[in-house]
């Protein structure tokens, strides 16, 4: 991303719920991949655009993109060609539907700038062009929803991406980037790696979210006690997939790693090369996991530790220290669950895990300087064992049945479908994400936890 531009995507998922999640037992390199997959990238010869094309070209789907230029068009399409990469040029709506057998898992609109300059920006000027680019983007989905966004026989996912810049702060990057907790301009890559995370059937329970790419600027004006940092420079970039999307050589922590979420995530991450310690509160539990995990070859180990009790909590720091010599890349901390309370009925132990998104952020701010990245995955009603025994209680099953009913895509979530984001969060791909505050909730804080149970 160019030092004069911030940054938002949008990520929406279309079709119908039978049509789109992808069988979540699937092989993790079929989780991670977009092999067969067709995309179409609107503006994708240069900058954002030009990166994300890149980006799902090499997870395996074969893309079509789009220029008002036809000699900076063509001029890609040989790069592309010199390389070996599937990639098609010069957008019509005939052209996509002949070129993709009328078949299109993702569309991603990329927003352009304004012609003027941000300081000469009327509030007029600003509400037109946002129309335009509205009205072009709709333009765009109503004519490829049908037939090439509709579900087909095989069960595809339709994705739409909306890459926006905000033309006001064009002229006030200068200042802004002291500003931001990661203080420096973020990659055209920091933005591609977000859409093709989303257009991975491993991300098939995110939906009506907005992923911020602006290394915290967005949040930190909520941040107590923030400061302006110094502008790094020569940082060394790294464009290689391989690297950026590997966590081969980390290490991880992982508490309460041995059932539900918690085990997904230790299982995600040492399966993406990790070596992982995590904790549990059972011995015979911990030690099924550890002997399961041998036999599929994770570097995995574990010691018992009740997160409740600061001397368990001191040990379980000083056994990490001395098992990764020291060294600890990754911090998951998973030990929790929901609160089945009124709100008068709150204590302050019960209000204190709610503060943790305002503390993520305030840590954000704080540990930016240590190039510290600081998130918060949010899980919607995901299948687990102890949910699965909640719902021999008639009342919670009622209560369950309704939020499913208000979740957008109608279902329960998997545990691997929240291992897979706190994974990509762990990537050198995600390195200009921090303090915010994603769901994973198949668009149930999107739909405004009022809609008409169905």
């Amino acid at each position: 991303m160019e030092s004069s531009e911030i940054s938002t995507l949008n990520g929406h998922l279309l079709s119908p719920v039978s049509a789109t999640r992808k069988n979540m037992s699937e092989s993790r390199e079929q989780r991670w991949s977009l092999k067969g997959m067709t995309a179409l990238v609107t503006g994708g010869t240069r900058g954002i655009g030009h990166a994300i094309v890149e980006e799902l070209t090499a997870f395996g789907a074969i893309v079509h993109t789009c220029s008002r230029n036809e000699t900076e068009l063509n001029e890609r399409i040989q790069e592309w060609k010199s390389k070996g990469l599937k990639r098609l040029g010069i957008w019509m709506r005939r052209t996509v539907c002949s070129e993709f057998d009328g078949k299109l898992n993702i569309l991603v609109k990329c927003w352009n700038h304004h012609p003027k300059e941000a300081t000469e920006f009327t509030m007029e000027d600003f509400c037109n062009y946002n129309d335009h680019q509205f009205r072009v983007w709709l333009t765009i989905c109503t004519n490829l929803q049908y037939p090439l966004l509709k579900p087909q026989e095989m069960e595809t996912s339709f994705i739409i991406s909306s890459v926006t810049k905000d033309p006001r702060v064009m002229e006030h990057a200068s200042r802004l980037i002291p500003r931001t907790p990661i203080p420096r301009p973020g990659e055209p890559n920091e933005v591609s790696s977000v859409v093709a995370f989303l257009c991975l059937p491993a991300a098939s329970y995110v939906t009506g979210q907005v992923f911020c790419i602006d290394g915290g600027y967005s949040f930190r004006s909520s941040c107590y006690g923030c400061h302006s940092n110094k502008l790094s420079v020569n940082e060394k970039k790294i464009n290689s997939k391989g690297k950026r999307w590997s966590l081969n050589g980390m290490t991880a922590l992982v508490t309460g790693g041995t059932r539900g979420i918690g085990q997904a995530i230790v299982e995600e991450l040492a399966g993406l090369g990790a070596v992982v310690h995590t904790c549990s509160r059972d011995q015979i539990n911990l030690d099924s996991c550890l002997k399961v995990w041998k036999s599929m070859g994770f570097k995995v180990t574990g010691s018992v530790c009740d997160l409740l009790h600061r001397e368990q909590r001191e040990n379980l720091i000083e056994t990490v220290s001395s098992v990764f010599h020291g060294k600890l890349n990754i911090l998951v901390n998973n030990a929790g669950m929901a609160i089945h309370k009124e709100a008068i009925d709150f204590t302050a132990d019960d209000i204190s895990t709610i503060v943790i998104n305002q503390v993520t952020r305030n840590m954000a701010c704080e540990w930016a300087k240590d190039k510290i990245q600081v998130n918060v995955v949010a899980p919607g009603l995901i299948t687990t064992n102890h949910i699965n025994s909640l719902m021999q209680d008639p009342k919670i099953k009622k209560r369950y049945d309704d939020l499913i009913s208000q979740t957008p895509i109608l279902q329960p979530g998997e545990t691997n479908e929240v291992s897979s984001l706190v994974a990509f969060l762990c990537f050198l791909a995600a390195s200009y994400i921090t303090g915010q505050v994603i769901f994973v909730d198949g668009g149930y804080t999107a739909s405004g936890f009022s809609r008409t149970t169905n």
